[in-house]
């Protein structure tokens, strides 16, 4: 039968064995892969797609948080602020009252 396919007897003789061996993926290799060894390919770069996204929102949390510090410190210091003015103003109707009394 090999000399009738036009190939070699010991290549006809490897596939019957792999096809012994496993009859549903008989045929593996030349960029085939068993269903299992194509399931845990997928996984493991489901898993560093996970990881790099990871990674990214690592990075992305800590400028956010470092944000979130710059914005409380311009909240802060806006209310500083808006103390201040009002103590200004206090003082300046403090000393108007004083003005208009004298």
């Amino acid at each position: 039968m090999a000399i009738e396919l036009g190939i070699n007897i010991n290549t006809l003789r490897e596939w019957v064995r792999r096809y012994k061996e496993d009859q549903n993926e008989p045929f593996v290799g030349s960029g085939n892969l068993r269903t299992e060894a194509r399931n845990i390919r997928e996984l493991e770069k489901r898993i560093k797609d996970l990881e790099e996204g990871n990674a990214i929102l690592k990075k992305e949390a800590a400028i956010f948080a470092q944000n979130q510090k710059t914005f409380l410190s311009v909240v802060l210091l806006a209310v500083e602020i808006t103390r201040t003015a009002r103590q200004v103003v206090q003082c300046l109707m403090t000393n108007i009252s004083i003005c208009h009394l004298a």
